[in-house]
C-alpha cells in the first residue's frame, strides 16, 4: 500500500458478487419466465355503437356537435402482450397489457392494463387475485348538463377500476370457477353523476368431454350504483355466455370456435319526470362470434368474424338519446407469437 492505492482485489471483489448475484437471479427468472405477444386487425363497421336513426345524422352532417367523428367505421389494430413468472411450483405472476388503437378516430383509441396472482391450493384448487385499469376510455358525446340550455355536447370519458377474485376447483375435464369483481368508474367532472360502483359476482364453467372439444358457460350479476341523482344510471344486470371449441382429429393443429352471449340490463330509477331516459328502460344485447385459427408452434393465426346488436325498450322512448337500438359487426385477423412454446415442448 505504498503507492497509496487500494488493493485491487478489495476493489472488484464486491462488484464482481454483485454481477454475479444479479446474472444468477436472471437465470432463476428467465427460466420461469413465458409471454406471448399478439397483433391483431379489426374492421369495425360501428365503433361508437350509432342507431340507425343516429347514422343517418352523421352521414347527412345535421349534428356535428353530438357526432364529431371522421369516420361511422374504423380499424382498430390491437397490440397485446402478456408475461408470466412461476415464482414457485405452485405460484404465478402474470402482467397483461393491451392497446387498441384506431386509425381514423384517434379519440377512441385507449390502454388496459392488468396484473393477476395465482396460488394453486393443492391439486384440484387454485386461487387468482386480479386486477384490471382502463385509464381512459371514450364512449359518446352527450349533451352537457352544466350548459345544457346551450345545447352543448361533451366528450363522455371515464377511468376504471376491476379488482376480483376467483376460485378454480377441478373434476377430471370439468373446471368450477366462481368469481366476484368489484367495478369502480370515475367519469369526468363534467359527468359526475354517472360515478359508479358495481359489485358482480358470478361463475363460469369449463368441460372438455373429449380431446377434441371445449365447452364453457358463463354467467354474471351486476349491480351498479352511480352518484346521481338525476341522471341516474344505477341499474342491474344478468348477462350469460356459451361458447365451444373444436379440433379436427387429424389436424389438431387447427380448431373452430364459437360463441354467443346475451345480457339484460334494467334501470332501477323510478323518477321519470326527472329522468325519462333511464326510468322504466331495459335494454337487451346479444352477440355471435365465430372463429377460426391455426398454431404453427410459436406463431399462431386466427381469423374472427363477431355480430352483436342491443334493443332498448322504455315507456319514454323519445327521451332516450345515448344509446338506442344499434347493430355492429366486427372482421378480425390476428397472429400470436409465444416465443417460449417450442423450447418448453423440447424440456417436456
Amino acid at each position: 500500500m505504498s503507492d497509496g492505492k487500494w488493493p485491487r482485489r478489495n476493489c472488484q471483489l464486491p462488484i464482481s458478487n454483485c454481477q454475479l448475484a444479479i446474472l444468477v437471479l436472471l437465470r432463476v427468472a428467465s427460466g420461469n419466465l413465458s409471454g406471448t405477444y399478439s397483433v391483431e386487425l379489426t374492421y369495425d363497421d360501428n365503433p361508437f355503437k350509432l342507431s340507425r336513426m343516429d347514422l343517418v345524422e352523421f352521414r347527412r352532417s345535421e349534428n356535428p356537435a353530438r357526432l364529431p367523428f371522421r369516420t361511422a367505421d374504423d380499424l382498430d389494430v390491437l397490440l397485446r402482450g402478456r408475461l408470466a413468472w412461476q415464482f414457485r411450483p405452485t405460484g404465478r405472476l402474470g402482467l397483461s397489457t393491451r392497446l387498441h388503437q384506431f386509425v381514423r378516430n384517434w379519440e377512441k383509441s385507449y390502454g388496459v392494463g392488468g396484473v393477476e396472482v395465482e396460488q394453486r391450493l393443492g391439486r384440484q384448487l387454485a386461487l387468482k387475485v386480479s386486477c384490471v385499469y382502463v385509464p381512459n376510455y371514450l364512449i359518446r358525446y352527450y349533451r352537457n348538463s352544466q350548459t345544457k340550455d346551450t345545447g352543448d355536447y361533451a366528450a363522455c370519458r371515464f377511468s376504471e377500476f376491476l379488482p376480483g377474485l376467483e376460485l378454480e376447483a377441478r373434476a377430471g375435464r370439468l373446471r368450477f370457477r366462481p368469481r366476484c369483481r368489484l367495478e369502480f368508474d370515475d367519469y369526468m367532472s363534467v359527468f359526475d353523476h354517472y360515478d359508479s360502483r358495481v359489485l358482480r359476482p358470478g361463475a363460469s364453467l369449463l368441460w372438455s368431454p373429449v380431446r377434441n372439444l371445449d365447452l364453457s358457460a358463463d354467467y354474471e350479476y351486476l349491480r351498479a350504483r352511480a352518484r346521481g341523482p338525476v341522471p341516474d344510471i344505477s341499474h342491474t344486470e344478468h348477462s350469460v355466455k356459451a361458447g365451444l371449441t373444436a379440433r379436427p382429429v387429424r389436424q389438431p393443429r387447427l380448431s373452430f370456435g364459437g360463441a354467443y352471449s346475451w345480457s339484460r340490463r334494467a334501470y332501477t330509477t323510478a323518477d321519470a319526470e326527472g329522468d325519462p331516459a333511464h326510468a322504466g328502460r331495459v335494454d337487451v344485447a346479444e352477440s355471435a362470434d365465430l372463429e377460426a385459427s391455426y398454431d404453427f408452434g410459436r406463431v399462431r393465426v386466427r381469423a374472427g368474424y363477431g355480430f352483436e346488436w342491443r334493443s332498448v325498450t322504455s315507456p319514454y322512448q323519445t327521451a332516450i338519446e345515448d344509446i338506442k337500438d344499434y347493430w355492429r359487426s366486427r372482421l378480425t385477423l390476428g397472429v400470436t407469437l409465444r416465443p417460449d412454446r417450442r423450447r418448453r415442448e423440447n424440456d417436456q
